[in-house]
């Protein structure tokens, strides 16, 4: 959406020149973790900080980490030491799921760091105030809304891309999965009211956003607070109470999972692509993770959805290495993803998790089997891409655009075509009609069939 400033708004808006704090914010992990810090980045700059890349020298450094595996640990560490370097005067901020289950740990990489809390993430624009304050750092000015829609253009380019964007719709776990930390890490699942969530949609859609991805840890769960009602009647909501272009659901589980969702992939902005974690295509080994579902109950929920929706594109996610995994096991999940023919799929090697059921398991598959197997697996991927997108040359589909690289406009279709296309009138957040012509990289080289690129309505 193009947004006209004049020029008092410029220079009501440009903070550098008064000295406003800067802040760079960091995601590591989930897409829940992704939607938690769209929300910080906005009261930041709604509160007048000024908008850097994360690594740039920053007032306020915020980190988001992550503790799914062992290797997220080290990253978040990593990073909370890249933005203590970046910043080393300034307010260092160190939050998410690795602040949560290992607060100790987080805290002792960098000693002055700030570890809030996830609970405390809606205050956090006050708590780092506080810590300014104590510094002699004077605060800026909250924004107008003019000012504010300024402030976005001036956002570092991963933060401005503004086609998409992560809307959290429920938190935490009831389950006890043997391999996940994530309970310890987020707690019992918690709804977000949908008046919240609508109003959230309306307010991105006002400033020009194309899709919405609704996220959560559980979002099968989804339960509104006020009138109990299920994730399903929350979408049709959105749908009736806002204009936003898409609505793609980001992942169910299959034990939670309403199979009167299925029935709305037939209205034309719900996204068709529905993403179904698997973990195991092994009976034993999902009921050693204590998954919850059989793979009978996977299969009719992907018959019944392809049923309804023959261009669906089913993606999940497979957890490789798990302990007591044989290679007869193993062989039952490459066999199982074939028969599932997946657009795509991400794999995993199992990572042991400190406090989960499964770190106390019997016959651990030694790491080099578990890389191995991941490599087998990754193998397939490339197979299942081309064999989806093909069957899709010379269509023509809806692309929302998101950004330029190297000659090239990168876009999205709603079934979860990756597009490329030159184009000297295309502008991220646009839609455009676009014929796909051949394979490109990880998606489809294109050709814009409308010469008008028509913007997101607001």
């Amino acid at each position: 959406m193009a947004v006209a400033i004049t020029e008092k708004q410029h220079d009501a808006s440009v903070r550098e020149d008064v000295g406003a704090p800067r802040c760079a914010v960091l995601t590591l992990g989930c897409k829940v973790n992704q939607a938690e810090t769209e929300e910080m980045r906005e009261r930041f700059a709604q509160a007048g900080f000024t908008p850097v890349a994360f690594g740039e020298p920053a007032e306020v450094s915020v980190v988001n980490t992550c503790t799914v595996t062992h290797v997220a640990d080290r990253k978040s560490r990593q990073m909370i030491r890249r933005a203590q370097l970046a910043g080393p005067h300034g307010v260092l901020v160190v939050t998410g799921c690795y602040a949560a289950v290992s607060p100790e740990e987080a805290a002792a990489v960098v000693p002055d760091a700030l570890v809030v809390q996830r609970d405390q993430q809606a205050d956090l624009v006050d708590i780092v105030a506080n810590a300014l304050q104590e510094r002699g750092v004077p605060m800026p000015e909250p924004l107008s809304p003019e000012e504010l829609a300024y402030a976005a253009l001036l956002q570092p380019k991963a933060s401005r891309t503004r086609s998409r964007v992560f809307v959290k719709v429920q938190d935490g776990c009831w389950h006890a999965c043997a391999y996940c930390i994530v309970p310890r890490a987020r707690g019992r699942s918690v709804s977000r009211p949908a008046i919240e969530i609508v109003e959230r949609v309306q307010g991105l859609h006002a400033q020009g956003v194309a899709e919405v991805v609704l996220t959560g840890v559980c979002i099968g769960d989804y339960e509104d607070p006020a009138a109990g009602s299920s994730l399903t009647a929350l979408i049709q909501r959105i749908l009736d109470e806002t204009d936003v272009s898409r609505v793609r659901i980001s992942s169910i589980n299959p034990m939670h999972f309403d199979y009167a969702f299925l029935e709305l992939f037939a209205h034309p902005r719900i996204c068709r692509h529905l993403h179904l974690p698997l973990q195991s295509g092994s009976p034993h080994i999902l009921r050693r993770m204590n998954r919850r579902h059989t793979l009978e109950e996977y299969r009719e929920i992907v018959w019944r959805a392809r049923e309804i929706c023959p261009e669906l594109a089913l993606t999940t996610d497979v957890l490789v290495g798990f302990p007591g995994e044989t290679e007869e096991h193993f062989g039952e999940t490459a066999a199982f993803i074939e028969e599932m023919a997946f657009a795509d799929l991400h794999v995993f090697p199992y990572s042991i998790r400190p406090r989960t059921s499964a770190a106390h398991f019997d016959r651990h598959v030694p790491f080099a089997l578990r890389k191995q197997r991941v490599q087998r697996l990754l193998a397939k991927v490339p197979a299942l891409r081309q064999a989806y997108r093909e069957r899709f040359l010379g269509s023509t589909l809806d692309v929302v655009w998101e950004e330029a690289a190297e000659g090239l406009w990168r876009g999205c279709t709603d079934n979860y075509l990756r597009v490329y296309v030159k184009s000297d009138t295309i502008a991220a957040g646009a839609i455009s009609a676009v014929r796909l012509v051949e394979p490109h990289d990880d998606g489809v080289l294109g050709e814009v069939v409308d010469d008008a690129v028509r913007s997101v309505k607001v």
